[in-house]
């Protein structure tokens, strides 16, 4: 049998959202993401080729030019994604929606594209009249597949880029259903994560398959092995979240200095080693601004962390998709809400009962000594279970496989 042409529509800068797939070296993979070729091709090394959505008139033209094999959507929530879809389908094309993130809170998603709906709507009247052409080109695209459509369905398929402009592409997909649109397979990675899917996309348990996090495949292997937890010096990771770049709430930069400061005379004060681990909207210069201490603080960004994961005796953070990795791990974990308004944001994993979690910067100074003697991901055995059961199963280190095995089939 002949490798197979698959083609994935994400975001080629997320190399952590994909670059499991590396491991598949049988078939040749693909990206769509980009409108341009002037835009930074900046794919994994694995990747054959980079294709561009302005090099394409219809979604036939570029199945006809491409011929792809299978098609993997990361995210379907545009109308040129839609259209491909539809016309993937149409054409017999194998076509999944792999799920990309670990972490998932349905009223949390709700609620903040919601919020996202009113900041976002007058930059979306800017672009009707700075961008007109550009927006008659997507609609052609997206138009053109018109006749793919179930007669019965057509009124909702014209209706719904008005609707995707209105009120956010989240809450639109919930509202506007038709058959059409759905890939033939769901790869989701745990229970948690079937909710969101499930509001979008009106996906069912009958076409929804359960992987496990392939992210945390490594993970699997680094919570039996112990050894690196005995190295002299305290190990601490903190896990930044980019809610200054993004402009979140009332964030400010005198508040996220002060954040900084704060931690940097923690691990001086208990001579520790402090990994801070920065997403990768965060900016990395603003941290090395502030002159943090070089013996204690070690700041990471793009690099493979998992080592010092290991070496961590504590890991201190924001609710984000890693916190289940590390959870899936059993590591001891600080989920943080230290926010200029006092908060946990996303995924509240302390309701689990498998983590601790702090609200004020100053718990540091009190609450440390009695977190790094209690690991309750390792005490609480029946909540672990639980956790496990409904954000990362089965966590075995074989997520990546049954992936690979989902889209050969």
């Amino acid at each position: 049998m002949s490798p197979k042409k698959i083609l994935l529509v994400t975001g080629p800068d997320r190399k952590d959202n994909y670059d499991f797939l590396s491991k598949d070296t049988y078939n040749d993979y693909y990206i769509l993401w980009h409108e341009t070729n002037n835009q930074l091709n900046v794919c994994a090394d694995f990747i054959k080729e980079n294709y561009f959505w302005k090099d394409y008139k219809t979604p036939f033209e570029f199945i006809d030019s491409v011929n792809p094999d299978v098609i993997v959507f990361f995210e379907i929530y545009d109308i040129k994604q839609i259209a491909l879809c539809i016309a993937a389908k149409k054409r017999g094309i194998k076509t999944f929606y792999l799920n990309h993130g670990a972490a998932s809170n349905i009223q949390f998603a709700i609620s903040i594209n919601s919020e996202l709906r009113k900041r976002n709507f007058f930059e979306k009247v800017k672009k009707i009249f700075s961008k007109p052409i550009g927006i008659i080109i997507n609609l052609f695209f997206y138009y053109s597949t018109l006749f793919s459509i179930k007669k019965g369905n057509r009124f909702k398929f014209c209706v719904l880029p008005f609707h995707i402009f209105w009120s956010q592409s989240f809450h639109a997909l919930h509202r506007i259903y038709f058959e059409e649109r759905i890939p033939q397979t769901f790869i989701i990675f745990c229970r948690n994560s079937y909710l969101e899917a499930q509001y979008q996309y009106h996906c069912t348990q009958e076409n929804v398959i359960y992987t496990g996090v392939p992210n945390f495949d490594s993970y699997f292997v680094m919570m039996n092995d112990k050894k690196a937890l005995t190295q002299s010096k305290v190990c601490i990771t903190f896990v930044d979240h980019p809610y200054l770049e993004v402009g979140w709430r009332n964030w400010t930069p005198e508040f996220h200095k002060k954040m900084a400061f704060s931690l940097n005379a923690f691990a001086i004060k208990n001579n520790l080693s402090l990994f801070i681990k920065l997403h990768p909207r965060s900016d990395k210069r603003r941290w090395e601004s502030y002159g943090l201490s070089k013996d204690n603080i070690t700041l990471l960004q793009f690099e493979d962390c998992l080592e010092y994961y290991h070496k961590s005796a504590l890991i201190i953070g924001y609710s984000s998709s890693i916190m289940t990795g590390f959870l899936s791990a059993r590591k001891n974990v600080v989920l943080v809400g230290w926010n200029p308004q006092p908060e946990i944001i996303g995924f509240d994993f302390s309701q689990h009962s498998i983590c601790h979690s702090s609200l004020d910067i100053n718990d540091l100074d009190t609450k440390f000594e009695f977190w790094i003697r209690n690991n309750l991901a390792e005490k609480n055995e029946n909540e672990y279970a639980n956790f496990i059961e409904q954000n990362n199963f089965p966590f075995d280190g074989k997520a990546t496989q049954r992936i690979i095995n989902c889209i050969n089939q």
